[in-house]
């Protein structure tokens, strides 16, 4: 059982990973282990409940229906993408027909795409009247439908979902129902990097962006000095050569997240990718199956011990408090711990804990209800909370007891004169 436990504290325990890591220097090891210790790892069941209620919780504040998209390759892969919906050839350039199929395989078989748009088919049977899979032009007027809500489980380099927005914008109806405020525009995501979000939210029609969890990168995850060390890890055994310039995987993200569907394009290459050499990647193929094991719990311990080390919180990392403490109550110390210092902004804060923005929301709530928070920062009672949790440490070992029978001496020393 402890070694169960073990694997699932760090993923470089995991057998896979083991065996991975086994072919790297002693060195080179030690520091692909911290890499791979700092990812975000999200099982089916994490991806589809936790995507479900953010959509369900930004529908419950939208007017009307709701059309409900997966995201996708748009073609062409070079130059402006087509259209999302036909329109006529002649003014007025009135949009028509169907809507885009959820899903079109590629060369390289179907993506994320297709976990996205079971869930959706899902979330349209069970609120009819509300959401809509796939809608055209026509189902969009018929039904009123007031919001295109794009779903997808990664905005890496947001150029995926920008180019999928862009094909719905160049359709001259989508640009007339967005100025009369008729249908807005909204981006749903499990998981972002920040370049990814700021590319998105730069579109013309101004999507709003909802995400669960903030996506760690190579840049970002760690400290100034560890990070120097990732990012030459990277480099040097990136298979596409150590002068190629996409060591850290598409457009140069370095995200550091994998799903139980998959590992994204943008994570390092010497992750997923392979060479003529005979590298053997972590996810082959960005296959993540072999790993499922430590898809599991999302806040492991040793890993909130590690993030609070890198929030300056030493002495709260070796905290006996952490031990005796469920899930629930580490989540309230890391949120605490990661608002010490700003930016205080839920996205930085769930950044720095490893937390879902939907989790960070609800603990600052409670906080603030007791007393230990106001307006994003602690109070001096959120300061006393954390200044105890720190002094907590784990008690003596007592002695062993040999029997229930008391022992009483049979021979005493003389008392010597002090």
């Amino acid at each position: 059982m402890a070694k169960s436990k073990a694997r699932l504290d760090r993923f470089s325990e995991t057998p896979r990973a083991s065996e991975w890591l086994r072919r790297f220097p002693d060195g080179d090891a030690i520091i692909a282990a911290q890499m791979i210790d700092a990812m975000t790892l999200v099982s089916g069941d994490e991806f589809s409940g936790r995507m479900r209620d953010l959509v369900l919780r930004r529908a419950a504040l939208a007017d009307g229906p709701i059309g409900l998209y997966a995201e996708r390759e748009v073609p062409p892969p070079k130059g402006p993408p087509n259209r999302l919906f036909d329109q006529a050839a002649k003014r007025p350039l009135r949009a028509r027909g169907p809507g885009p199929p959820p899903i079109a395989p590629v060369a390289g078989g179907v993506g994320s795409e297709g976990i996205v748009a079971t869930l959706i088919t899902s979330l349209c049977r069970a609120d009819k009247q509300k959401f809509f899979n796939h809608p055209g032009p026509d189902a969009i007027r018929s039904n009123r439908i007031r919001r295109f809500m794009l779903l997808t489980d990664l905005i890496g380099s947001g150029r995926q979902a920008s180019r999928y927005i862009e094909a719905a914008w160049s359709v001259a109806s989508v640009r007339s129902w967005n100025s009369f405020g008729w249908l807005g525009t909204e981006v749903i995501a499990y998981s972002a990097t920040e370049p990814g979000m700021t590319l998105v939210r730069s579109h013309a029609s101004a999507p709003e962006v909802s995400i669960v969890a903030s996506c760690p990168t190579v840049f970002d995850a760690f400290d100034e000095a560890t990070r120097v060390r990732v990012e030459d890890l990277c480099t040097r055994y990136d298979p596409g050569g150590a002068r190629s310039s996409d060591a850290f995987g598409y457009d140069s993200i370095g995200a550091l997240i994998a799903f139980a569907h998959g590992c994204p394009n943008n994570a390092p290459r010497l992750l997923h990718g392979t060479n003529r050499l005979g590298w053997i990647p972590l996810f082959p193929n960005r296959v993540t199956s072999a790993s499922a094991e430590a898809f599991g719990d999302r806040r492991p311990l040793a890993s909130l011990r590690e993030r609070l080390r890198r929030m300056g919180q030493p002495v709260l990392a070796r905290s006996a408090l952490l031990d005796a403490s469920h899930t629930d109550g580490r989540a309230v110390v890391a949120v605490l711990a990661a608002s010490c210092r700003g930016p205080r902004t839920l996205e930085a804060i769930a950044g720095r804990s490893g937390l879902t923005l939907p989790e960070v929301e609800t603990i600052r709530a409670v906080a603030m209800d007791w007393g230990w928070m106001k307006d994003g920062r602690l109070t001096d009672a959120g300061q006393r909370q954390l200044a105890a949790a720190r002094k907590v440490r784990s008690p003596k070992v007592p002695l062993p007891i040999a029997g229930d029978t008391p022992y009483f001496p049979t021979q005493l020393r003389e008392p010597r004169e002090i």
